[in-house]
């Protein structure tokens, strides 16, 4: 890329030196009083012949440097800013050039452009005799003018770039312009000829040098190569049935059909006859319904500058279908192709895959799948697989952008990359086979890797993965860790092959200073960049209990043992330069400790390795395998972290052995508890009922071997008995359906007075929109001693379900697409949608808890029978979980679209638990109305009636109010209010003891009767 962009830079500075040059020529024409020398005419003319090809050179090289950019964006400023400059530069040597004409100071015109008056206007033309001519000799002053001369405009030669559809103009115009044209010698006619030609028409001559003899030789090269009547129809009738379909009506597509079909007629009529347009259109709509090689077959058949007939072609196809016909059809494969025509609308650019404000080649959840998921990705979204746009496919994308890698047209993205075959790793598909290598005679080995530092352009230092291979002739780079360090990237062209001749393309490198984490050793090694160097290495976690690794080492990758990717391959040019004197074995059948620069290495044989193929064991003779290893037969298995895994079936098994004769006291029940190992939760509904067992014996205070009473015993015996069909269940290890089209998380809660806790479930959909759900985990806990309330306990089951939910989304690495939680209760329900400021301190703490762990999921009400977690609430027997679908599974409704969900009760529930709220009262004297500002008891009367008048008008309507003069009554009423108010002040005390306490019948003091 670094020289495109220097070659990029040349041709701008020959622009640069070009506007400089006619800078000068301003200047000097200024000088000389608009006179210009014919030296200096012609040496315009002449760099004006030059610079016009720079724009084509310009563009092929920006295209280049787009392609391998990896912002082609930032780089579309320069064509741009070139094509400005550009046009403006050859607009001033022009103009220049026009302005002497004008003044008859110009020796002749320029090489692309002809003057009609030399041209096309017969008779002599009066030149000044200091004017050279356009065949080359001076003109005498004394030739005789035409009378009547009219100077007309000048004529500019077309340029033609190969595209026939401009052909037949090119063509005409330059016979009648030039080829024709006797007054130019065949010197003149080859130098217009070739200043006319540009892009892939100007290669048919560019081997030609300027001479009289070659001017006919390239004429007839170029019509040769474009002067075919047949492509050239092909063209036309193509554009006639191409043409857009008018879907609205509109007068300017309707004027634009119409032009478009009169020129590709009129073409058609000046090209053949009718009768040769008929079979032309015929075998046209007859090929565009054959297959590639059949029509290829037929125009081989013919000549090329014949027109085939409609009778030729279906008789060159019926020899065909009879030629096929005797061929065995078992080995034919069908090549039609199934067209399917769709509109497609955009308003603004949306991310198709999460719906965000941006294209899907910048979706970083789409770069984080592998390639084989993006791929299928684009087409389930039914995207363009060249530019990753939808509305149309690879064969119309208008993008002139290609694959960076291949130039293929298709997005970089979705390169396909013929994988290097390792002696080290060979990559096993983990849904079905558990294994990193296997080979015949070959030991299983833990590969050397080493944590170092790499910088990057800016001198900054990055964590990376090295693996150390001898066997490699070359150091190689993830193209993933080449971009993150923003190296820069040399082109080569290599071809790597590995096992059985395996080949892949390496198309650049880059160079990369490396500095080990254990000292202060630096390396600089050239690197081949590839999109892939192998898997994770290890494949799945090795496992070094009694590994006994020296305490006083610096081990070169301190997770070695943990499955990783690799970033950087160092191979024999590098190795030796690293190893170093020094090596320590862990024992038989454990690794080799190797001491290197960069620390120590673990690298060796091991002992254990497990698959769930059956097919890889053949590969090994029975004496080849190590005494220690694992034998697994069809139906056997071996345990996991406890469980027992089923390799034929892929299944998780559950395994215990009771003693028959024991002495049943806590402790027995204790260790027999213990046996069943469930880190899941799978068996939880069983499991509750001894924890729940145990807790009444810590009630009732029993001792560790003390003999248990009739009832505690019984339960005991009862629960014992149905451990038996645990060797029954059998759990899938999958959890999600293949090709997953949409992943969902959904819990369940739940709580009674013994126990509480919470489960949840995977719903899957895949493509087919087939729902699955499956069980994922469960977490129980008993009830505390201490007892409180059912709700209580309740919003207790939702904390754990969400902690649950919470750790689940951290440690799986999915997207969900939704997660939801249910609790049967209303009242839990209530809580999480209060403020915890509302509520009191126990019940405030748990729901700000909640709310924070579930601040992206949605909580919801579940009936009480289809809850799963009520199973874990109370408990169920062994045997009827084995059967239970509700637990496995989770409810029916699950599996059934939303609308189908139970909907929430309509009735809100009175919520328990809610904090007081404290009122503060004032009691405040209101003053006595003023009765010693009136002296006149009559105007205090009607002040008053006023007033009361202008209250009631304000609760009434504008047309309902009361404007009258006051009345009677109102007098009336402002008298007893005066009254009322008197006394009120008056006997203030009293008044407030009657509102208290009830008036007795008779009242003690007379003058209260009369109140």
């Amino acid at each position: 890329m670094d020289t495109l962009v220097r070659q990029r830079g040349s041709v701008k500075a020959r622009l640069t030196r070009f506007e400089d040059y006619l800078c000068g020529i301003k200047t000097k024409i200024e000088t000389n009083n608009g006179v210009l020398e014919n030296c200096d005419a012609i040496q315009i003319r002449k760099r004006l012949l030059t610079i016009q090809p720079l724009l084509d050179t310009f563009d092929q090289l920006q295209l280049q440097i787009e392609n391998a950019s990896e912002d082609p964006e930032s780089e579309s400023e320069h064509i741009t800013e070139f094509e400005k400059k550009y046009y403006e530069t050859i607009s001033d040597a022009e103009n220049i050039l026009e302005k002497l004409s004008s003044h008859d100071n110009l020796p002749a015109k320029p090489s692309s452009v002809v003057s009609c008056h030399e041209v096309l206007v017969p008779g002599p033309v009066a030149v000044p005799s200091d004017v050279v001519s356009i065949n080359g000799g001076s003109q005498s002053s004394s030739s005789t003018g035409h009378k009547g001369f009219v100077k007309l405009p000048t004529i500019n030669l077309p340029n033609f770039n190969g595209n026939p559809e401009e052909w037949l103009n090119f063509r005409d115009l330059f016979i009648n312009l030039i080829h024709e044209n006797e007054a130019l010698t065949d010197v003149h006619k080859l130098h217009y000829l070739r200043a006319s030609l540009t892009g892939k028409a100007a290669e048919t001559i560019k081997s030609l040098a300027i001479s009289s003899a070659n001017y006919q030789i390239a004429w007839d090269s170029v019509n040769d190569r474009f002067n075919n009547s047949r492509i050239l129809v092909h063209n036309h009738i193509k554009a006639l049935f191409n043409t857009e379909v008018i879907t609205k009506e509109s007068s300017a597509k309707l004027r634009q059909l119409i032009d478009s079909v009169k020129k590709n007629i009129r073409a058609l009529n000046s090209l053949v006859n009718e009768e040769d347009q008929r079979n032309a259109f015929l075998i046209y709509l007859i090929n565009s319904k054959l297959d590639p090689t059949t029509t290829r077959e037929f125009e081989n058949k013919n000549d090329s500058d014949k027109f085939p007939s409609y009778e030729e072609l279906i008789s060159f196809m019926e020899k065909k279908a009879s030629l096929l016909e005797t061929i065995d059809q078992r080995n034919q494969r069908s090549h039609t192709e199934r067209l399917t025509a769709k509109t497609f609308v955009s308003t603004a650019i949306s991310c198709p895959l999460c719906k965000g404000f941006h294209s899907l080649n910048s979706c970083e959840r789409f770069k984080q799948f592998g390639l084989k998921e993006r791929s299928e990705k684009a087409k389930e979204l039914k995207v363009c697989y060249n530019c990753l746009a939808k509305g149309h496919f690879t064969g119309k994308c208008r993008s002139r952008f290609n694959c960076q890698r291949c130039k293929s047209r298709h997005h970089t993205l979705l390169h396909q990359v013929e994988s290097v075959a390792s002696v080290s790793s060979v990559e096993a598909e983990q849904a079905t086979v558990n294994l990193s290598a296997f080979g015949s005679n070959q030991t299983t080995v833990l590969l050397s890797t080493a944590l170092v530092r790499i910088l990057d352009s800016d001198g900054n230092s990055h964590p990376a993965r090295v693996l150390l291979d001898s066997g490699s002739m070359s150091n190689f780079i993830s193209e993933s860790l080449c971009k993150r360090l923003q190296l820069s990237r040399f082109p080569v062209d290599l071809q790597i092959r590995g096992i059985n001749s395996a080949a892949t393309s390496i198309d650049s490198r880059c160079n990369v200073e490396i500095i080990s984490s254990n000292s202060q050793f630096q390396m600089k090694s050239s690197c081949l960049v590839i999109p892939h160097i192998t898997g994770n290495i290890p494949e799945a976690k090795v496992d070094i209990t009694g590994w006994d690794l020296p305490a006083n080492i610096h081990l070169a990758d301190k997770k070695f043992n943990m499955p990783g990717k690799i970033d950087i391959l160092l191979g024999a040019s590098c190795f030796w330069e690293i190893v170093c004197v020094g090596q320590r074995s862990l024992g038989p059948g454990k690794p080799i400790l190797q001491k290197t620069r960069f620390g120590w290495l673990v690298s060796g044989n091991l002992r254990k390795w497990i698959s769930n193929e059956p097919a890889i064991f053949s590969n090994f003779d029975e004496i080849d395998i190590h005494p220690n290893v694992l034998k697994f037969g069809v139906n056997e298995h071996a345990k996991t972290l406890g469980l027992a895994w089923s390799f034929k079936e892929d299944n998780f098994l559950y395994s215990i052995k009771l003693p028959s004769n024991v002495k049943i006291t806590k402790r027995s029940i204790l260790s027999e508890t213990s046996q069943i190992f469930d880190p899941l939760g799978f068996l939880s509904p069983c499991t509750i009922m001894a924890k729940i067992l145990l807790q009444q014996l810590w009630l009732e205070k029993v001792s560790w071997d003390e003999f248990l009473s009739q009832g505690l015993h019984s339960k005991w015996l009862s629960f014992r008995s149905e451990l038996v069909h645990l060797n029954d269940i059998k759990i899938p290890r999958h959890v999600v359906c293949n090709n997953p089209r949409r992943i969902e998380l959904h819990g369940f809660a739940d709580a009674s007075t013994f126990a509480y806790g919470g489960c949840l479930y995977i719903r899957s959909t895949n493509e087919k929109n087939q729902v699955f759900t499956r069980l994922l985990c469960s977490k129980t806990r008993v009830a505390p001693l201490k007892t409180i309330t059912i709700p209580r306990l309740e919003l207790s089951a939702a904390l754990i379900l969400a902690r649950l939910a919470s750790q689940v989304m951290n440690a799986i690495q999915i997207n969900f697409s939704k997660c939801v939680l249910w609790s049967d209760s209303t009242v839990t329900l209530g809580w999480l949608k209060t403020p915890p400021n509302l509520l009191k301190t126990f019940v405030a703490n748990r729901v700000a808890e909640i709310q924070e762990f579930t601040e992206h999921a949605t909580w919801k009400h579940v009936p009480t029978n289809s809850n799963p977690a009520d199973l874990l609430s109370r408990g169920v027997p062994l045997e009827e979980l084995a059967n239970s679908s509700l637990w496995w599974s989770g409810p029916a409704w699950l599996s059934l679209p939303q609308e189908s969900w139970p909907k929430p009760p309509v009735q809100a529930p009175v919520l328990p638990d809610l904090k007081g709220n404290a009122v503060s009262m004032l009691t405040v004297d209101l003053p006595m109305f003023p009765f010693a500002n009136y002296s006149n008891l009559n105007k205090l009367e009607r002040i008053v009636a006023y007033c009361l008048r202008f209250t009631e008008n304000c609760r009434k309507r504008l047309g309902d109010r009361n404007v009258q003069p006051i009345s009677f009554r109102e007098i009336q009423t402002a008298q007893r209010r005066l009254s009322g108010d008197s006394q009120n002040h008056q006997w203030h005390r009293q008044a407030c003891l009657l509102q208290i306490v009830p008036s007795p019948e008779r009242p003690s003091v007379k003058f209260c009767e009369s109140l």
